[in-house]
């Protein structure tokens, strides 16, 4: 399994990097999008290449002919439906 290690002391040392992905997905590090989620439009950092990873629609969405910029409105999900889609 891989390890996201740098540097004795750094919090990536002794975790894998599906660890490492999701520490800086809940803790918003480097996230270069956000969604708004939901009727109540929850703002939702992530990462557009987890997204685009995993979807085809979110390729298309970040890399297609007409990419997406700004902020993303995904009404029709809740907030802890999308959540649990990234984890």
């Amino acid at each position: 399994m891989a390890v996201c290690e740098i540097k004795t002391g750094d919090w990536r040392g002794d975790m894998t990097l599906s660890d490492c992905m999701m520490h800086m997905l809940k803790n918003e590090i480097m996230c270069d999008v956000t969604l708004r989620v939901g009727e109540g439009r929850t703002p939702i950092k992530a990462h557009k290449y987890m997204l685009a990873s995993r979807s085809p629609v979110f390729h298309t969405m970040f890399e297609g002919s007409m990419p997406e910029t700004g902020e993303i409105a995904i009404p029709d999900i809740d907030e802890s439906t999308f959540n649990d889609i990234l984890a």
